[in-house]
């Protein structure tokens, strides 16, 4: 039913030559608290640092896709986005509440910092970063050099990396397909490699474990290799040190100069 609701959402979206982007290109902040029958650009042509600022609360909702371009940044404490997020360049998107429905995608130097509320699935390219501690993510996917943190929170489907991506798994009591893992371990080394289709191959397994902010994690996993070439890709566990809650507070931080 949600899917169907979704697919009749971007149709009207995508073909109602009524609906406008609201851009916003001026290098300030804005909170926003109400709905738009539209979706919201940031810096689209406008490479100015800083960049534009947008602080989502609740009642505020799109009912199109939200763009980030260059150096600009969103808070989404609240509110729907009825499409997607998109980011590119060096833009922040943080997550704390709220609910995205679509499918959103990260590329080009952007951050993703995920600290709560719902988002239906990220996928990561070209050097972009994700850092998940809490909240609910439908689905993860990484490649292109991209690299996802997990430390809390649910995701509801599987991980997923390949051409190059690596996802980090930071927590304890790591188990893939009942074989115990140690911190550093790759689950490559765990699972078979098999034919999926002709234009690919992966590993596919279970991964359970216990993140770090105490949440059970409990996911299968794909690492894909197109064409049968084992391309670096991977799923990574990792420890908890303090250099590496700065690590992943680092992205989060780069959209904190206004108040």
């Amino acid at each position: 039913m949600r899917r169907c609701f979704l697919l009749a959402a971007f149709i009207m979206y995508f073909f109602n030559p009524m609906v406008m982007a609201l851009t916003l290109s001026d290098g300030q902040s804005h909170t926003i608290g109400t709905y738009y029958n539209s979706g919201l650009e940031l810096d689209p042509d406008n490479d100015i640092i800083p960049g534009t600022h947008v602080n989502l609360i609740e009642g505020g909702e799109f009912f199109g896709g939200i763009y980030l371009y260059h150096h600009s940044t969103i808070d989404i404490n609240g509110g729907t986005v009825m499409a997607f997020v998109y980011a590119q360049g060096d833009s922040v998107v943080t997550i704390t509440d709220g609910l995205i429905r679509g499918y959103s995608s990260a590329t080009s130097n952007s951050t993703v910092n995920i600290l709560g509320g719902y988002t239906e699935h990220f996928s990561l390219g070209s050097n972009a970063n994700l850092f998940m501690s809490g909240g609910t993510l439908g689905g993860l996917g990484c490649g292109g050099n991209s690299t996802g943190t997990v430390s809390g929170g649910s995701i509801e489907r599987n991980l997923v990396v390949g051409d190059n991506g690596i996802i980090y798994l930071n927590g304890t009591d790591f188990e893939v397909n009942g074989q115990t893992l140690s911190y550093g371990d790759h689950l490559s080394d765990f699972v078979p490699i098999t034919e999926s289709f002709e234009t690919h191959y992966q590993r596919t397994g279970t991964i359970t474990g216990t993140l770090a902010n105490g949440t059970a994690l409990n996911n299968t996993f794909n690492i894909m290799y197109w064409n049968g070439i084992e391309v670096p890709a991977d799923i990574i566990i990792i420890p908890e040190p303090a250099t590496l809650a700065l690590l992943g507070l680092g992205g989060f931080w780069l959209h904190k100069r206004r108040l």
